[in-house]
């Protein structure tokens, strides 16, 4: 490609003496005044508006070179060399600023593309802690339990408060609860599964999706993020703010993602009611809820 940029002037120029040899071997009963449009119309687009004039220039000057030759100099063909000149540069001119427009037109739909990329990454990512929001959680969980029905593979999600956050905010204000917020999406995204999504619920509360996980494996994974929360917290914190986290495994597809959610929401109050720093589990089967701490 490279070598035809290199060359494209030169092969088009080529052409364009080519088509006038034939167009003055084969005398004025045979037109090639058409033919000449193609090496003009390529260059125009492929290369430059300045090529594609060049190239007019060329086709015309042989046109009239060959049509005089035949016919002689007389005021006819001197109007028709002059209207094909006029014809090839225009198409020439015409050609390379369709090119520039389609050109300008791709730049502004790729530009478009990339705004509208970035306003669905805004309108489904939580702004302060980088996570999906819980629009996008809610489509995870809906594909979660899609999933559910092809595999028969469970699923749990984790819904995750931290107390005593609103009073810590409240004292220290929102530069230092945000602090705090975004170090536990930090913990969150790193001790969850490539497979898994942990979100930002709202306020103080997260979700962690945990793909294709049973109950005993959920409690495990549970049991590690509560101490790597209650870690991050109390360096954080100290001992005003801890963490509760409720756990919802799910067997069948049944439920759906409001559902999953209020489930887990629910396994969470259970934990809290039990002290802080706390992990409750649950269990939801066809045959119905189990639970267990």
């Amino acid at each position: 490609m490279k070598f035809l940029g290199r060359w494209m002037p030169v092969l088009l120029a080529a052409s364009v003496v080519v088509i006038g040899v034939a167009d003055y071997l084969s005398g004025p009963d045979i037109g090639f005044s058409l033919f000449y449009l193609v090496p003009i119309a390529y260059g125009a687009w492929h290369a430059e508006r300045g090529l594609g004039v060049a190239l007019a220039l060329l086709a015309a000057a042989f046109w009239i070179g060959a049509d005089t030759a035949w016919v002689g100099v007389t005021p006819v063909s001197m109007w028709n060399g002059f209207t094909r000149l006029g014809i090839y540069v225009a198409v020439a001119w015409l050609t390379s600023r369709v090119r520039q427009d389609a050109r300008e037109m791709q730049a502004l739909n790729a530009r478009l593309h990339e705004l509208l990329a970035e306003e669905q990454q805004l309108a489904r990512t939580d702004a302060l802690t980088g996570l999906p929001n819980r629009r996008l959680f809610v489509d995870e969980l809906r594909r979660a339990t899609a999933r559910i029905h092809r595999s028969r593979k469970p699923v749990a999600v984790a819904y995750i408060d931290l107390d005593g956050f609103k009073t810590f905010n409240d004292r220290l204000g929102h530069a230092a609860g945000d602090v705090v917020l975004r170090r536990v999406a930090e913990v969150l995204s790193g001790q969850v599964r490539g497979t898994d999504v942990a979100a930002r619920l709202g306020g103080a509360q997260f979700g962690v999706l945990l793909d294709r996980c049973t109950e005993d494996n959920a409690r495990t994974t549970a049991l590690r993020v509560i101490d790597q929360l209650t870690a991050a917290l109390k360096e954080a914190t100290g001992p005003d703010v801890g963490v509760c986290v409720g756990v919802a495994c799910f067997e069948d597809e049944s439920y759906s993602p409001e559902a999953m959610i209020d489930h887990a929401d629910a396994a969470m109050y259970c934990a809290k009611g039990q002290g802080v720093n706390r992990v409750y589990v649950t269990r939801l089967a066809a045959s119905g809820p189990s639970a267990s701490v």
